[in-house]
Formats: structure tokens, sequence, C-alpha cells
């Protein structure tokens, strides 16, 4: 905010996280937590990714205010704004899709609203847009060509729909999402985001990927 100051918009809270290999992921956490205290450990980097609160909080619901926020004219607040009872709908669908690739993939099915009450001490996801993020959530996006979508769409719904694909699991919201960005930003997202097949682990059977990481 000037020369000798930042604006810090909120503190991070409890962090998941794994180790590859995950053999080690104790070793990381003792790490971890002499730095950020009471980081808690998931199942393997896999799981990490599609944990990521980037999946439920950005793409869709930028995706969703695209009107508003081109008419907006750079006044558009997107947790203050984007998350009405219509788009909670659709990133609740989404949390549950997670939920069924995690369970086909053997990792803990908990859900990205599980996720939140625990990093944040909140009921829910919807406590956690109304209480902690939404009244310091920063202003934008301004455009739809945001990292909000031309990040978290390729690198998080992306791999998100590639598991469920691999995993034999219907993600169609996600694959909804993924195509209205590409529209949006005429960029096809099916081929240049992050996929099993991008980071050489498509043709592994699932105890070997298991194996693997």
């Amino acid at each position: 905010t000037s020369e000798t100051s930042v604006n810090i918009s909120r503190l991070l809270g409890r962090l998941g996280l794994a180790a590859l290999p995950a053999n080690k992921n104790q070793e990381v956490l003792d790490v971890f937590n002499d730095i950020y205290p009471e980081s808690f450990l998931l199942c393997n980097v896999l799981e990490v990714a599609i944990s990521n609160s980037n999946l439920i909080l950005h793409p869709t619901p930028t995706l969703l205010s695209a009107a508003r926020i081109e008419n907006s004219k750079g006044d558009f607040y997107l947790y203050r704004e984007a998350f009405t009872p219509a788009v909670l709908e659709v990133t609740d669908e989404m949390d549950r899709e997670v939920v069924r690739v995690k369970n086909a993939l053997g990792m803990r099915p908990i859900s990205h609203s599980e996720l939140f009450a625990k990093r944040y001490d909140v009921a829910d996801f919807r406590a956690f847009i109304k209480e902690v993020i939404g009244p310091k959530g920063n202003k934008g996006p301004f455009e739809v060509s945001s990292r909000y979508i031309t990040e978290d769409t390729p690198i998080g719904l992306r791999l998100l729909s590639s598991l469920g694909d691999y995993a034999g699991i219907p993600t169609p919201t996600f694959d909804a999402s993924i195509q209205f960005a590409g529209l949006m930003n005429k960029t096809n997202y099916w081929e240049t985001g992050m996929t099993l097949e991008f980071l050489g682990l498509a043709e592994l059977a699932l105890p070997e990927l298991q194996h693997y990481l």
C-alpha cells in the first residue's frame, strides 16, 4: 500500500500437506509444524492438489459472474458478490464430485467443506464465505482472463477431471467449467491443462499409482 507497507487481507488457516514420496510425510510435517503450527497430513501429493481450495473458490464462481465482472468496470468483489445461493448449489456439486473421485482413488473422502471447517474453525464452506473471506476479500477479478481462470482451470479443474476419467467417475460440473472457461478465453484447456498423461502417470494401474505416490 506504500513503499514501506503491505496489505495482509487474511492469515491462511491450517495447511494440509504431503511429501513425495508419502513415506516422508511425518518427517515433512514435523518441519512444517515448526513454521506453520497445526499443519496436518493428507494422503499424498495428488490429494493435496485436489484439496486445493482454489478448485472451488476461483474458476466457476468467476465464470458465473462473467457478465457482472465485464460490466462492473473494476468494481467487483468475488467473495462478497459471487457466492449467491444458486452459485453455492454449483460449488456444492463440485465438492461432491471431488469426494467421489477421492473415494475411487483410495483417498479419504474429505470434502472441501470439511477442510474449510478444519482450517478456519468454522462450521462449513458457507460459514467460511460469510464469516472469513467475504468481509475481507480483495477486490476483483476484473476480467475473465484473470488468473482465477487462467491458472486454476488448467492446473486444478483439468487435473480433477483427468483423475475422474482415470477412476471412471464422471465430473460433469468440472467439465462444464473447463469448457466455458476455454470458450471465454479462446483457449483449449482440455489440451493445455495438467492431466495424468502430462504427468506421465496415466499408464499406471491404481495400485501402481498409489505405490508410486
